[in-house]
């Protein structure tokens, strides 16, 4: 009976080795998804996702062709494309991004004046955001759904878009021109966006940046991935720029 208790261990023994031994299964690698790109000046805007191996999203944003950046229409206000990243980054909540090139700026014109893009990462959609009108929104605001340093100077809600939310330490508040920055947007108490605001001249001296993205003590929806980081980088061998938002 002994040796049938010891040949039965080792047959299970050995069969689990080889199954060990036969499992070709590798882990899941991180992957690239891009959405459909729009036509931008002389060149082509693409958003896309990055994943992790879980498939969660890591990074998303815009790959901005450097020909984009010519043939810009001059037209005022200025001219808005819409961009829909894949659908592997719904766990972000972002519905679509607007990509808005103000040849001019926009107010304040002592801050803002300079030709620049803003890209308006949304959480609603474009029928929730065609419904946003003009005039003062005094919703309250829990003030721990407003990220550190973010304030409103007007509560003015701009058509399509909500109440713009500052950083009041951001450079441009403090003696140097804006070149970049990044914006919180809310529309009757609820937040709209997150938006990268970039100059062209910024854009075209092809630097690399990452930096924090201020977070609020909490988030309205908590079951979204948001954004710790902020990027826009040069790509040199495919002449684009990426800007974009990590988590």
């Amino acid at each position: 009976m002994k040796s049938l208790k010891m040949f039965a261990l080792a047959a299970l023994v050995g069969g689990m080795t080889m199954a060990c031994e036969n499992d070709t299964t590798s882990p899941a690698q991180p992957r690239t998804v891009q959405g459909a790109a729009v036509s931008v000046g002389d060149g082509t805007v693409t958003p896309w996702v990055r994943l992790d191996g879980n498939g969660r999203p890591e990074e998303w944003g815009l790959r901005v062709s450097e020909d984009a950046l010519e043939g810009l229409p001059e037209t005022m206000p200025g001219t808005s494309w819409v961009l829909r990243l894949p659908s592997e980054a719904s766990a972000t909540g972002i519905n679509h991004i607007s990509f808005d090139y103000n040849p001019n700026g926009h107010e304040p014109d002592p801050i803002y004046g300079h030709a620049h893009f803003d890209v308006h990462f949304y959480y609603i959609s474009e029928a929730a955001r065609d419904s946003i009108g003009f005039g003062p929104d005094m919703t309250p605001i829990d003030a721990s759904f407003i990220p550190k340093d973010y304030t409103t100077f007007d509560h003015m809600s701009i058509p399509k878009m909500g109440v713009h939310y500052v950083d009041t330490t951001s450079h441009e508040f403090h003696g140097h021109h804006f070149d970049e920055t990044l914006m919180y947007g809310f529309s009757k108490g609820k937040l709209t966006f997150v938006e990268p605001m970039i100059t062209t001249e910024y854009l075209q001296k092809k630097l690399n940046l990452t930096k924090p993205v201020k977070q609020p003590q909490r988030w309205q929806n908590s079951s979204l991935t948001y954004a710790t980081q902020q990027t826009i980088r040069w790509d040199n061998a495919a002449k684009a720029w990426d800007i974009t938002l990590k988590r």
